[in-house]
């Protein structure tokens, strides 16, 4: 919820200016768990569609990974 809190608070930025990919990072022992984190994260920033929240997984396709962080980046 911190994390969250502070994401929400930083500001807009302009065309001109560049904002980090990532903002916040957490690491789950376990992919149910990685699961569970996204989905109660999407469901708090339910009213800010600017912020976007993906799972990667090790022992997956990296190729595809890739495509769909660029599909439906974070921030």
């Amino acid at each position: 919820l911190p994390a969250i809190e502070l994401v929400t608070k930083v500001p807009p930025v302009g065309r001109d200016q560049k904002r980090p990919p990532i903002n916040v990072l957490i690491i789950c022992p376990t992919r149910e768990l990685a699961n569970q984190a996204a989905a109660e994260a999407n469901k708090l920033l339910k009213y800010h569609p600017s912020i976007g929240v993906q799972v990667v997984i090790g022992g997956t396709r990296l190729p595809l990974e890739q495509k769909r962080m660029q599909a439906n980046p974070c921030q």
